[in-house]
């Protein structure tokens, strides 16, 4: 016969896992592309992205989810429900539920497109960041404090972006004074 109490501590391990399950929070991606549609009567937004993947995000009017997306980069961005300039190249914070992105947040660059980059990094630190591009050239870029990085985590601030020399980016800046500052990063 079973010990009554190595039956509870086997039932107090079962419900904790459960409820870690429950509060788990859901993470947060993004892409880059211009807007190409708005429905607001199906709380929908169609984008043209510029990695290739699915463009079709909807919005929830109230987000019930639990979500962990860092503050230093949800501050500079507008809610998706009420968004419609169709046009504007921005970053679609959203995330995956099964088939369909949700989109959380829209980070609005207006009608000029960001300046594009790809290839090696060489050196990174904090806030800068050196990579070789496929063109063989080096180019160096400043991190605007509330840029983000998409890693294979999800999304992150760009100044917590911590990429290894050789790994591959691809990275979406303006140009500021002179500088080329990132406003995305993709680990590729």
């Amino acid at each position: 016969m079973k010990s009554p109490w190595l039956q509870n501590l086997v039932l107090i391990a079962l419900v904790g896992t459960g409820s870690l399950t429950v509060q788990a929070q859901e993470v947060v991606h993004a892409v880059s592309g211009v807007v190409k549609s708005v429905d607001p009567k199906e709380s929908f937004i169609g984008v043209k992205t510029n990695d290739g993947s699915d463009g079709n995000f909807v919005y929830e009017r109230k987000l019930k989810e639990n979500i962990e997306f860092d503050k230093s980069i949800k501050d500079g961005t507008l809610e998706p429900n009420g968004f419609n300039k169709i046009g504007d190249h921005v970053l679609i914070y959203y995330i995956d539920k099964g088939d369909q992105r949700t989109a959380v947040a829209i980070k609005d660059f207006g009608a000029t497109a960001l300046s594009v980059a790809s290839g090696t990094v060489v050196k990174a630190k904090h806030h800068e960041m050196v990579i070789k591009t496929d063109k063989g050239a080096t180019q160096a870029f400043n991190i605007a404090k509330d840029a983000s990085a998409e890693t294979s985590m999800g999304v992150v601030s760009g100044l917590r972006f911590d990429p290894n020399d050789g790994d591959r980016v691809t990275v979406r800046y303006t140009q500021e004074n002179g500088d080329n500052v990132a406003q995305f990063i993709r680990a590729d």
